[in-house]
């Protein structure tokens, strides 16, 4: 403290104006600061959740999309006739019968990159691939479906997502 007193007058007042300068300048700042990080937050949160209320729009809408078009398809007059007649029809007949499932269903879900396979499974447990390649057959294991088959059976037929 005694330096400060040593020092002449002029250098006393500029460096008291300097700090009476800066004083409500860095106040200012640190408000300002704090003001803008408050809302940046804000803005960031209330992005976020209008992102997620979308994405919940569009995953609700596909599904809905999907589960429609499996409705669609598991009413076909193609898949009834199919199902019912299963047993009398030849190698040729299911060939055809397939080949029309796919074209019908080609429509619905080539467009959706979720979409790997669709399958038929017939009360004897036989599958039909309506959807998909057929050269790389999705192969689900025993046990797994006959979870799928008992849910099936107990409902008469179901459209099963998994």
């Amino acid at each position: 403290m005694q330096k400060f007193h040593d020092l002449k007058i002029r250098t006393r007042l500029a460096v008291l104006f300097l700090i009476l300068a800066l004083l409500p300048l860095l106040a200012a700042l640190g408000v300002f600061y704090w003001a803008f990080t408050s809302s940046h937050k804000d803005k960031i949160c209330t992005y976020s959740q209008q992102i997620m209320r979308q994405m919940a729009q569009n995953v609700a809408s596909r599904m809905s999309y999907l589960s429609n078009a499996s409705i669609e398809i598991e009413f076909s007059g193609v898949v009834q006739q199919t199902l019912q007649m299963y047993d009398q029809m030849s190698e040729w007949q299911l060939y055809k019968a397939q080949e029309e499932l796919a074209k019908l269903s080609s429509r619905k879900f080539y467009t959706l990159g979720s979409v790997s396979d669709v399958l038929i499974y017939t009360p004897q447990q036989q599958r039909l691939l309506v959807y998909g390649n057929p050269g790389m057959k999705l192969n689900l294991q025993k046990d797994y479906l006959q979870g799928i088959f008992a849910r099936c059976w107990a409902g008469d037929g179901a459209i099963i997502w998994d």
